[in-house]
């Protein structure tokens, strides 16, 4: 069933109403003779279109005395609806001859309007057109709303015959209407424009008779409308109070439900309040476990063990739910799957009955989800016997008549509310299916004509026509969604409430909605050649259209509306409403339905970063009342885990804000010292307990600078000294020993006295030990990860070989190349070469080890020195020699560079000296002229070298200044390049240390037994709360240690203290920063200059209109200069 008005007025006191009521009726006795004449000029287009009498409307409605509210006695079973009842609610009885005025007056007007699409166009253009008062309240688009009213007319037209059945009908229309301040004022408005449409369109067709039928039906319905939303408000109260009960929330969740806070934020209840629901809770619920309790013990006779019956009351059901699914079970109605559906959807349908759009938006998604999960028949009264037996039990203390009653007439509106829709949607979900399937190409043009009459819509519809390429795209996207609304419509709600919550962050208007859809309708019904296609997509819009707008208005709180300006006093104007104990999640929580969105993460996202810096400093703020202290920081990481990553890949400049928001420094010295609190249990635990990624994502962003901040600095040292340590040098353990034992087989034994047998036998031991487990270790890892990498098709080509990309980390880069040379060196062993010689074993130098002796030499040194690279990382352990390294490291690529150019020099210049007309045996071709070019510039030549040169001038001369750009310019040059890159690294080299530290750090940790991180975890006690100062004891999460005074002075208390109330429900008081805050005292100065002209103006103007008069002018002037001496002084 549809409302007649889609849309909420503000709440009047009954005074103010029913001044407005007497006051309006005043207006229209004033204003009736001219009513004609307006009603004509807003029909005048609609009068073109077909040939129109003119209206007589005055003499038709005839006075307008029937408009005051008339009160009718409580026991009259009928009321004639000539006036508007607000005070009862009977049965409407019309005579035979209005009936069949109404009845004839309503089809002669279908039939003037053609289609049921035109008669809504009409009555919507009358409504709002006619009716400006009723036109603010309508929220639906235009197209739907006109459908809705020709359904509801249809609906009321055909009942008026039948006094019950009508009754019923208005009773689900009031029921509807119950969440706007339906008026006597707006029922008259309502009225004269529907009977002015009629007028203008029928001419004389509209009769005495149909003129009096049609403002006694309406009046009936408006007055009903009244009545029922002052008489049901007790009846949602009761349903509202029984659901919180039994829907199994906690004391305080039923207190925050209760009332909402300011801003549509919930409110924080009092701990009387939720000792007081707490208590209620608890008898209602254990009520029914201590009767199964004792019934249980009476029918076992006591033979039941106290265990056993423990555990029986503690399966017996305390919430609906449970209750419910219970009692289905018993009643023989498991097999029901609509019902899990109802029970699904069952818990908002109560939280919102007094929103009936709301209510109305469930009942249609249910009937969808019914749609999906049941092919047969679906009796909803079975629902209701089975959800009055489970409150029973549920409230057997509370439960009462007025329960009965209101449970009752809620369930009843919920089917009359569905009936309309139940068993529709798998029509519509086929038609809409064919539609789509055999668009093909009208789909294009569909497109193309949305996107041309949106374009010629109102004032606004410009703000989304980026492109037709991206209208096109939101139009298709809508279709597609229509389809997938009616197969998967859980998935799809949810999809459209998470669109609706990105809308929010956008600041998308819903008053765009509106017109798009309308603009849709139109398309769609001129492709659509079957009615049930046409009312399959307008239902489905408008169903879509509801949600969205819904949810980007609960979602639009003015932090979010504050987020989409970016500026930092309107963030902080917004906040300092808030709550004190709801302060946190104002700023990390908009929950609408199932999707919620951060206001924190959609300000980082979009780059509101002065609007996010505001919010982190406010929620990593200290503050503290009498009672308790206040620290968002455990809200931020259990809202954003990952708030770290987000910092640093959307918003570097904030990652520093956040980590000084996590320490805290005291203002108070003690022996020289003064107590710092680290704040990291966020940063080292996950939710889990295990190590968190923290450390991971600092390493990825890699800025040496936030690296070296205090909080990162002590989270490192803590996890290096504490575990990582021992676990990397544990790690690194293996690589040493072999070193070891590589060292002294290659550099030490062999090198002793090698007829020895004993010194054979230990070389040939240390080799296999070499070859058979470090060379075997090396081959099984990189053989894995090799099939690994290429199974998953992880490398990358360089040229036409495919390298796998694990060996882009220098460490398995070393270790790669370390296991060629071994395998290398295994093939050029000498010990296998030279296996039988003489009846002797493990002999090295033989005939055939000659041959491969000088490979296997070379294969063994760069073994040697990848051994020694691998155990390069040991450096971490000194913070000072990794930064010495890491310069090293740095500087290798100037270094390069100048032998670069140096090898380029030494090529040019020997093969300029090898084409001269020259006899030096030491210039004979390119490659001995380039050796003593070399020679020269290393300074490996003598200067009687140069007296041999004397006799080939030129060559001299060419080496001369082959010498000059070498030595002189080039290794000048290389100088002052490692100067300069040297002070370049110099201020980050503590930074690179720190940051290489922590990547071993990261390495390193997966590797830790989980009884050593535990043991570790345990003895930091950061569930231990820290003192601030001796005997301030603030929160827990944290570590102290105490820093030299001196390091860094703080005379300003970080914690902000508040007197009065302690109450969470109490905002914070506002603190006075503008002598601190240079942009508030400029704003300040502005105004004061502002409101010194504006004085200064008015003075002028005054002493120019005044007489003549000397004493008066002067006064005047001496008044201004007191003035300007008091805006100085504000100033």
């Amino acid at each position: 069933m549809k409302s007649f008005f889609m849309g909420s007025v503000k709440d009047e006191p009954p005074e103010a109403v029913a001044e407005e009521d007497r006051g309006s009726q005043k207006s229209e006795r004033g204003s009736a003779k001219s009513g004609s004449a307006k009603s004509a000029s807003v029909y005048s287009s609609l009068s073109q279109k077909a040939p129109l009498a003119s209206p007589t409307s005055n003499s038709l409605r005839g006075s307008s005395e029937g408009d005051k509210p008339r009160a009718v006695p409580a026991d009259e079973a009928f009321v004639s609806g000539a006036d508007i009842s607000t005070t009862g609610f009977g049965e409407l009885q019309l005579s035979a001859s209005l009936a069949q005025s109404l009845v004839e007056c309503w089809q002669a007007f279908l039939q003037s309007t053609h289609t049921p699409e035109a008669a809504g166009e009409y009555v919507c253009a009358a409504v709002h057109e006619g009716a400006p008062i009723v036109q603010a309240l309508f929220r639906t688009p235009r197209a739907i709303q006109g459908m809705r009213f020709v359904s509801t007319f249809a609906e009321l037209v055909t009942a008026v015959v039948d006094p019950p059945r009508l009754r019923a009908l208005v009773e689900t229309l009031g029921f509807t209407h119950c969440w706007v301040d339906v008026t006597v004022t707006l029922i008259a408005s309502f009225r004269d424009a529907i009977l002015d449409l009629f007028a203008v369109m029928l001419g004389d067709q509209f009769t005495l008779d149909a003129c009096e039928a049609w403002k006694t039906l309406l009046n009936y319905c408006g007055g009903s409308f009244i009545f029922m939303r002052n008489h049901y408000a007790e009846r949602i109260s009761t349903l509202l109070s029984n659901w919180k009960l039994v829907s199994g929330a906690s004391a305080r969740e039923v207190v925050l439900d209760a009332g909402d806070g300011e801003n549509g934020q919930p409110g924080v209840p009092s701990e009387e309040e939720e000792v007081e629901v707490a208590v209620n809770i608890k008898e209602s619920a254990s009520f029914l476990s201590r009767f199964t309790r004792q019934t249980d013990a009476e029918g076992r006779r006591g033979r039941r063990s106290a265990e056993k019956t423990k555990k029986g009351a503690s399966s017996v059901p305390t919430t609906y739910h449970e209750m419910f699914m219970f009692n289905a079970a018993v009643i023989g109605m498991a097999d029901r799957t609509w019902l899990a559906d109802v029970l699904a959807c069952f818990g908002n349908m109560v939280s919102h009955i007094g929103n009936a759009p709301r209510l109305q938006e469930e009942c249609d998604i249910l009937a969808l989800r019914i749609a999906k999960s049941t092919t047969g028949s679906v009796n909803l009264r079975e629902y209701k016997s089975c959800m009055l037996s489970s409150l029973r039990s549920l409230l057997p203390k509370n439960w009462s008549t007025e329960c009965e009653v209101a449970w009752s007439w809620f369930w009843e509106h919920v089917e009359r509310m569905l009936k309309h829709t139940l068993g529709r949607p798998l029509t519509w979900e086929a038609a809409v299916g064919k539609f789509l399937s055999r668009i093909g190409d009208e789909n294009f043009v569909m497109r193309q004509e949305i996107y041309h009459n949106f374009s010629h819509v109102g004032v606004g519809s410009q703000d989304v026509q980026r492109s037709n390429v991206f209208m096109r795209f939101i139009t298709e996207k809508i279709v597609s969604m229509t389809a997938e609304l009616f197969k998967d419509p859980v998935t799809m709600v949810d999809s459209i409430s998470a669109l609706g919550l990105r809308h929010v962050g956008y600041g998308i208007s819903t008053e765009l909605f509106g017109p798009f859809v309308t603009v849709c309708i139109s398309v769609v019904k001129h492709a659509a050649d079957d009615d049930d296609l046409l009312t399959a997509f307008t239902w489905a819009f408008g169903l879509m259209t509801k949600i969205l707008a819904r949810t980007i208005t609960e979602g639009s709180t003015i932090v979010m509306r504050a987020i989409n300006k970016n500026v930092a006093r309107e963030v902080q104007k917004a906040i300092s409403g808030a709550p004190r104990g709801e302060r946190a999640s104002w700023m990390l929580m908009v929950q609408v339905g199932t999707q919620s969105i951060s206001p924190l993460a959609w300000a980082i996202e979009s780059g509101s970063y002065e609007a996010a810096r505001v919010m982190l400093c406010d929620l990593l703020s200290f503050r503290a009342d009498r009672d308790r202290y206040y620290y968002g920081a455990d809200d931020l990481f259990a809202r954003h885990p990952d708030v770290v990553q987000r910092l640093c890949t959307d918003a570097p400049v904030l990652v520093s804000t956040l980590f000084d928001g996590l320490l805290w420094r005291s203002r108070v010295t003690e022996d020289s010292t003064r107590r710092v609190n680290y704040y990291i249990k966020h940063l080292l635990l996950d939710q889990n307990g295990g190590f968190a990624p923290s450390m991971e994502w600092i390493c990825d962003f890699g800025d040496p600078v936030v690296v070296c901040h205090p909080v990162i600095n002590l989270l490192s040292d803590v996890v290096w000294s504490g575990l990582a340590s021992m676990s990397f040098l544990y790690a690194k353990s293996w690589t040493t020993i072999t070193l070891t034992i590589f060292l002294t087989s290659q550099s030490i034994i062999s090198r002793l006295d090698a007829d020895d047998s004993m010194n054979r036998f230990l070389v040939f031991a240390c080799r296999v030990f070499i070859y058979g487990l470090s060379l075997g270790h090396f081959l099984h890892a990189h053989v894995t990860k090799v099939y690994a990498a290429t199974r998953s098709k992880m490398y990358r080509w360089v040229g036409y070989v495919a390298i796998p990309e694990y060996l882009e980390d220098w460490h398995e880069a070393v270790s790669f190349a370390l296991m060629l040379s071994l395998i290398a060196m295994l093939f050029l062993e000498p010990i296998i070469w030279c296996w039988p010689n003489d009846g002797e074993m493990f002999h090295t130098s033989c005939i055939q080890a000659d041959k491969v002796m000088t490979g296997y030499s070379i294969f063994s040194s760069l073994a040697m020195f990848l051994y020694y690279t691998l155990l390069g990382d040991l450096v971490v352990f000194s913070n000072r020699l990794s930064a010495f390294s890491l310069v090293c490291k740095n500087m290798c690529a100037e270094v390069s560079l100048c032998l670069l150019a140096v090898a380029t020099m030494v090529l040019v210049f020997a093969s300029a000296i090898s084409v001269l007309d020259q006899d030096l045996p030491e210039f004979r071709g390119i490659f001995m002229s380039a050796s003593n070019l070399a020679q020269m510039c290393l300074g490996m030549v003598d200067g009687d070298t140069y007296e041999a040169f004397k006799e080939e001038p030129v060559v001299l001369l060419t080496c001369f200044a082959f010498v000059i750009v070498t030595v002189f310019f080039l290794l000048n040059l290389l100088v002052a390049q490692l100067t300069c890159a040297y002070n370049a690294i110099y201020s980050n080299m503590a930074g690179l240390a720190r940051l290489q530290r922590m990547r071993i750090i990261v390495e390193t940790m997966p590797t830790v037994p989980l009884r050593r991180w535990e043991k570790f975890v345990a003895s930091l006690q950061l569930d231990k709360k820290l003192e601030f100062n001796t005997g301030d004891v603030g929160m827990s999460g944290g570590i102290q240690v105490r820093e030299p005074a001196s390091a860094n002075p703080t005379t300003v208390d970080v914690i902000s203290r508040y007197g009065g109330s302690t109450s969470e429900r109490m905002p914070w008081p506002e603190s006075d920063d503008t002598e601190d805050d240079p942009e508030q005292c400029f704003e300040r100065m502005e105004k004061l200059m502002v409101k010194t002209m504006q004085r200064l103006s008015s003075l002028r103007d005054t002493v120019q209109r005044a007489p003549g008069s000397g004493a008066g002018t002067s006064g005047e002037f001496e008044t201004s200069d007191r003035q300007l001496d008091a805006s100085s002084d504000d100033v």
